[in-house]
C-alpha cells in the first residue's frame, strides 16, 4: 500500500478575476500548491497578479477542493 500523498489528484479552483470555477486533473501532490500561482483561468485567461508590498499580497486563484483521482 502506498503513502497517503501518492497518486494523482483533481483540484477545483476559483478564478481571482472572474470568479468562475475550473478544474485541473491528474496532478501530483507536489504541484497542487503551485497551481494558483501558475495556471491561467481557462475562461478569462487571468493569472496571479504581482502587487507592490504596499498593495498587499498577490491576488491568486483560490483552491476550493482537492480530490484523489479514481484508479
Amino acid at each position: 500500500m502506498g503513502q497517503a500523498g501518492e497518486g494523482k489528484w483533481t483540484v477545483v479552483l476559483r478564478c481571482q478575476e472572474c470568479g468562475t470555477r475550473f478544474t485541473i486533473s491528474r496532478l501530483s501532490t507536489e504541484r497542487i500548491p503551485l497551481l494558483p500561482q501558475v495556471v491561467p483561468c481557462p475562461h478569462c485567461s487571468a493569472q496571479s497578479v504581482s502587487q507592490s508590498p504596499s498593495q498587499g499580497p498577490k491576488k491568486l486563484h483560490r483552491i476550493l477542493d482537492v480530490r484523489r483521482d479514481e484508479k
